[in-house]
């Protein structure tokens, strides 16, 4: 068991890393709705515009990887604040089953389910302009 924390403003910590915590998930999930639609929609687009292909093909790749990278640096900094609220949720009750972060301890890991999905679906967008590349090559002038 953890040492008890005597912090009377323990309340204002949990608070500002629940906070925290949804920001880096706001931030995450409002760039995936801009960079993920536009990512996999600049393949329609280069199969329409074949001569400038190559530029919809690397800020397709360039901004799909921004989002990885970015929602990797933050879920690093969120671990810490999660990690913050589980210990405060064990000295606040002898119940788990209450406590709201440490039911969702699994979500702190780096494999949980949003990496694994960016992996997964960045594979997907590079094997999809390999395909365009090979099925569809672009036209001698």
């Amino acid at each position: 068991m953890e040492e008890e924390i005597d912090n009377p403003n323990l309340d204002k910590i949990y608070a500002e890393a629940g906070q925290w915590i949804r920001m880096v998930n706001t931030i995450g999930w409002t760039m995936a709705s801009i960079f993920v639609p536009i990512s996999f929609g600049s393949i329609v687009l280069a199969v329409q515009y074949p001569y400038a292909r190559w530029v919809f093909c690397f800020g397709s790749i360039f901004l799909f990887a921004f989002w990885i990278i970015v929602s990797f640096i933050y879920r690093r900094t969120s671990r810490s604040a999660r990690d913050v609220l589980m210990t405060i949720e064990r000295q606040w009750s002898e119940d788990e089953s209450i406590s709201l972060y440490i039911r969702q301890k699994h979500v702190g890991s780096w494999i949980a389910g949003v990496a694994v999905l960016q992996l997964v679906s960045f594979s997907l967008l590079i094997f999809l302009w390999i395909l365009i590349y090979l099925i569809d090559p672009i036209p001698k002038k």
